[in-house]
């Protein structure tokens, strides 16, 4: 393992990736924050998913209420799980 991460600053010396990545990186930023500020797309995805998300509470509320008219022990959420 050792070895290995000697070989990757061996190659990173002689090639400079690491520099030509950050620039890289940098402008690809760069142009998507200019991208987002045209099109506010930034916007426009929070209020997709805060509306799925409210669709997604909204079904998950009326299978629970299902649930419990039907007598079956519901979760309350609370604990376990991932």
């Amino acid at each position: 393992m050792v070895e290995f991460v000697e070989t990757v600053f061996d190659i990173n010396d002689d090639l400079a990736v690491a520099g030509k990545l950050s620039s890289c990186i940098g402008l690809v930023v760069s142009r998507l924050l200019i991208f987002d500020r045209k099109h506010r797309v930034k916007d426009k995805l929070s209020s997709v998913f805060g509306f799925v998300g409210e669709k997604v509470g909204n079904v998950v509320g009326g299978v629970r209420g299902d649930m419990a008219e039907a007598g079956i022990n519901v979760p309350d959420g609370g604990g376990g799980g991932f």
